[in-house]
């Protein structure tokens, strides 16, 4: 059996449209469940998924390719931290900017919707404790995964009968 995804959230394109909208250089906005070392940057972004949950699921089953699609309808949420002396604006500002008919467009293109952003979360630290202040923001999104199965099936059947006397 092989299994192909053919649609999934994409949280590539999710950085790059904060890019479009923060005005932030690329390498900045970070993969947040991936490692990397900001120790000479003054501010950045993270975009970390958080939770994914199914609303529902549709099988459908191609004899004439002997294949099954799955799709699942999805929400999933995302969290946006922004780190650095402007890290409330900057997310204040992306939270309004994620309702734009640009980004809104940017999320369809990319197959997602935005449902809903959450409260800000503020974070204000000390600068000479060493620790930034951090603003966050969860996006969920909504948006379908969808995979290809093939399927393994017999050329033929042998059938035995045994016969039992009555």
């Amino acid at each position: 059996m092989e299994t192909t995804t053919l649609s999934r959230l994409n949280l590539d394109k999710l950085r790059q449209i904060i890019v479009l909208l923060t005005r932030l250089p690329e390498e900045r906005v970070l993969d947040g469940s991936v490692y990397t070392d900001v120790s000479k940057w003054d501010d950045f972004i993270t975009v970390t998924p958080l939770v994914s949950h199914s609303i529902g699921t549709e099988v459908k089953f191609e004899a004439e390719n002997s294949r099954e699609v799955v799709t699942t309808t999805r929400e999933t949420t995302v969290s946006i931290t922004a780190q650095g002396k402007q890290a409330f604006l900057l997310i204040e500002d992306l939270a309004a900017q994620m309702h734009t008919y640009l980004a809104l467009q940017q999320l369809k293109a990319m197959g997602a919707g935005l449902v809903h952003g959450s409260e800000i979360q503020y974070f204000p630290e000390e600068e000479p404790e060493g620790k930034q202040q951090r603003a966050q923001l969860n996006l969920t999104l909504s948006h379908i995964h969808r995979i290809e199965s093939s399927l393994t099936y017999g050329e033929s059947v042998v059938i035995t009968t045994l016969k039992e006397p009555l």
